[in-house]
This record gives structure tokens, sequence and C-alpha cells, in this order.
């Protein structure tokens, strides 16, 4: 995946800590088979701090792929506001009771900066609600996503700038894990009013706040999995 021009700022070292890693967080493996690189998905599990780091066995159209101990990879994993990349290689091959990959700890570590949230097109269902009507919902759709907001697109007005709304969305399933509900309180930053011929519409930008920290982590991991397996562009 190329970086989007001007979104990055030269690479600078990292410590293992700065990049914030979750169980769970997308890695993007690419390996050195043949001349050209060839990129793959995967998902951390865990980790030893100094020693090893453990990971899915990435899959190709659902079959686990084959590695060999002593491969040598490259990661590169989408943290907050920074790219992470750092050389790796296969300490062991699990197949029982999971497929997993043992690899060795990271030592050297680049970090390039991002100078924002990545924000992903996307046509999501949602619902909205105000406030000051909070048993009445709306019916709306997700234009874009981030883990830190979203650009909501409605054919009725659902509040005022800096107003908070509640704002519930499915994350849809695109690697074979289950869906998720995500219900989130957001502000709305913006809005504009759009005239066509036949209807009235706006665009509402909207900056999540009082985030669950295990929703945030699911939308983030859902948009930088999104940009790996679809390789779809930063909007």
């Amino acid at each position: 995946m190329s970086t989007p021009k001007n979104e990055v700022s030269n690479a600078d070292p990292a410590d293992f800590d700065a990049m914030n890693l979750q169980a769970g967080t997308k890695l993007q493996f690419i390996t050195y088979r043949s001349l050209a690189k060839v990129q793959y998905i995967s998902t951390l599990i865990g980790w030893d701090v100094g020693e090893y780091m453990l990971v899915k066995l990435p899959r190709e159209n659902g079959t686990a792929l084959n590695f060999f101990d002593g491969e040598k990879v490259s990661v590169r994993v989408f943290s907050g506001t920074a790219i992470c990349t750092f050389d790796t290689s296969v300490i062991k091959v699990i197949h029982h009771p999971l497929y997993c990959l043992c690899l060795t700890f990271p030592v050297a570590i680049q970090m390039k900066r991002l100078r924002r949230e990545m924000r992903i097109k996307v046509a999501l269902e949602a619902t909205v609600v105000s406030a000051a009507a909070p048993v009445e919902s709306h019916q709306v759709a997700l234009d874009n996503l981030s883990a830190t907001g979203a650009l909501i697109s409605t054919t009725i007005p659902i509040g005022e700038v800096d107003e908070v709304v509640t704002v519930s969305f499915v994350l849809p399933s695109y690697d074979g894990e289950e869906s998720a509900l995500i219900k989130m309180k957001a502000k709305i930053r913006n809005m504009v009013e759009e005239l066509s011929a036949d209807q009235r519409s706006y665009m509402v930008g909207t900056e999540f706040v009082e985030m669950d920290t295990t929703d945030q982590l699911m939308v983030r991991n859902y948009v930088y999995g999104a940009v790996l397996e679809t390789r779809q562009s930063v909007v």
C-alpha cells in the first residue's frame, strides 16, 4: 500500500511501546520470496517483551499460508497517527490448536508520523439520537469513517453545531470476524446543506467523544484493516 502523498513525515526510530499495540491490531506482512514484495494481512495475538510476538497465520482466499522457520518478513502496523515498520523472522509455525506464527521480537522500529487520523470512504447505515429528543432516532448513512469521527449523510437535520448526539452503526466483517455494534457519542462540528432538484440533504461532520476504548479500537482496526485488505484510499 502506498502512503498518501503529503500525509507522512520522515521516519524516525521508535521503541516498542510507542506503537501502542493491542491484541487484535491488524498487521501488514511483507514477504520476500520472489523479486516482487508480497503483502498479506495478519492479526496480533500477543507478545513477551524482548522475547517474541505471536500473530495469526496470514490467510489467502481462506487458506492458511505456509511459512518456514527462520523466514524473514517485514511488518507494517498503523498505530494511532503513525505508521510503524520493523523486520522480524519466524521462530516457529504453530498449526495446533491455533494457526499462528511465533516471531522474533522487533529490535529496530521505524515510525512515520501521519498528520491526521486515517479516514476511509464507507457506505454504512447508522442511527442518530439527539439529547434533545432521546426517544426519537433518525436513520442516516456514514459517508466516511475514522477512529475519531465520521461524516454523516442525512435528509433531515439531526442537530446543531456543537450538539452531542449518539451514533450507532454496525461494522461489517471483511476478514471472517464477527460484525460489531458500535455506539458512540459524537459532537457535531460542521454541517453543510445541499440542495438538488427534488431533495434537501445535509453532510454533517462529527467528532467522537466519550469513546469506549474497545469500540475505538474496533473502529481503528476496521479502518486500517480495510485500507490494507481492499487498498482503499484515505480521504
